[in-house]
């Protein structure tokens, strides 16, 4: 998805500006992915109000579709990159809060892509065809919800009681 991204920066705003605002994006992407290693806390919150962006321009193309696909048409896929600004470091806060990023990434994916096929009606295919690209972050993010889920529950070798013994806890002695 990244190398779609970054081959439509390139291309619809051209020259410098499509170089510029690539390079802009993959450093606040990997800032935020700095920020979501070392304080997942912090990075769950500005990346939830970073999700607002592309809820937002689902609700752009739910309410005047045309005018929101026009726009992505003269500047640039504008809708995946909200996307992959939130999803990139949601995926590094799932390293310690799977459901979270989960969520985050659900959320951003999918929301957006039903809000514009409302928005487009009768070319309801046109956003549709966008949800192949985002896909694969789809998938991602239900497998950091399944593994958010897995997170919460006991193991089934695990005793039922914290200060229970095993029969190996003799030999470790």
């Amino acid at each position: 998805m990244s190398l779609v991204v970054g081959g439509y920066a390139v291309t619809d705003p051209g020259g410098w500006a499509g170089i510029g605002g690539t390079v802009l994006g993959v450093l606040v992407m990997f800032g935020l992915s700095l920020l979501a290693l070392y304080r997942p806390a912090g990075a769950t919150v500005v990346l939830t109000v970073a999700a607002c962006a592309p809820l937002g321009f689902g609700v752009w193309s739910l309410l005047d579709y045309a005018s929101a696909h026009g726009w992505e048409d003269r500047h640039g896929p504008l809708s995946l990159v909200l996307v992959m600004f939130v999803c990139a470091p949601a995926a590094v806060v799932g390293l310690l809060r799977p459901r979270v990023a989960g969520c985050l990434i659900v959320t951003v994916t999918v929301v957006p892509l039903l809000l514009q096929a409302v928005g487009a009606t009768s070319r309801f295919y046109e956003p549709l065809s966008v949800g192949l690209v985002v896909a694969p972050l789809v998938v991602s993010g239900v497998l950091f919800l399944l593994s958010g889920r897995r997170q919460g529950q006991r193991h089934r070798s695990a005793p039922s009681h914290p200060s229970a013994s095993s029969p190996g806890d003799a030999v470790l002695r």
